[in-house]
């Protein structure tokens, strides 16, 4: 899918009525599709990588959140 969904909560449920969806423009993708869940107030999470691609332009970056939910993009 083209869009990414906020949610609140330890995981996500498709039909609660206070998801929040976002439309990415067209030939954007993120790879893996995958939940990133912060914990509330420390904002820790479980280390991931993703990568964002636009196809139009076929350009790439990756950006990496750690255990504590800073981020990196390369």
């Amino acid at each position: 899918p083209n869009r990414y969904t906020l949610f609140t909560g330890s995981s996500y449920s498709a039909g609660a009525t206070d998801n929040f969806s976002i439309n990415m423009d067209g030939g954007i993708t993120i790879s893996p599709t995958t939940q990133i869940v912060f914990a509330q107030r420390s904002g820790e999470t479980s280390t991931i990588t993703i990568i964002v691609t636009n196809t139009n332009s076929n350009q790439a970056k990756t950006i990496t959140i750690n255990q504590y939910g800073a981020s990196s993009i390369q």
